[in-house]
Order: C-alpha cells, then structure tokens, then sequence
C-alpha cells in the first residue's frame, strides 16, 4: 500500500510539472497552501470517506466526477484528482477554493 501511495504522489508531481503551466501550477499551489490543516484535512475526509452525495456538494464535483472519486480511493493528496478521467488543475483550484469558502 505505501509503494503505490508513493508511486502516485511521484505520478502526482510529475503530472503537475507537466501538465500545468507555471502561473496556473503556482496558483493552484498557493490555494492549497491557504487551506488551514483542519479544512485540509476535513477536504480529505470527504474524499477519502464521503458519500457520493457529499461528494457532490463539492465545488464542481457532479455525479460523473463523484463516482469516479469514489471508484479511485483512497487519496493521499488532493492533487491526486488530476490523475483521474475528467479532473484538470482547474477543477481541482476550484474545488480547492470553494473548501475554502465553504469553510470545509
């Protein structure tokens, strides 16, 4: 279990440097950096436990992009969406964005 958790956050990190462009990648980090450890965390729990509706009162999670978190778990890091069907850095900045407006 923990070499596939570490061969995902490798695919995670090399997916980010090639996929994002730096001022889109820098955004998208820096939002995740302003999530406080109890909203990161709460984020987390959501995705890793969640019930598709749950999942869905994320920001810009349907049910097609519900199921299909629910078919991947679990998640170390929120940046491991973008390795799924459907999920880009934008959907990913804005379902960060809105943990945070929704105070998650």
């Amino acid at each position: 279990m923990k070499t596939h958790s570490l061969v995902l956050s490798a695919l995670t990190l090399s997916l980010l440097s090639f996929t994002c462009e730096a001022s889109n990648a820098s955004e998208l980090e820096d939002s995740m950096k302003t999530l406080s450890p109890a909203q990161s965390a709460s984020l987390m729990r959501i995705l890793n436990e969640g019930s598709l509706e749950e999942l869905r009162t994320l920001p810009g999670v349907e049910k097609v992009k519900a199921s299909t978190i629910l078919e991947a778990r679990p998640f170390e890091h929120i940046n491991e969406l973008m390795l799924l069907h459907g999920f880009g850095e934008k959907t990913v900045y804005r379902l960060v964005k809105g943990a945070m407006r929704q105070g998650y």
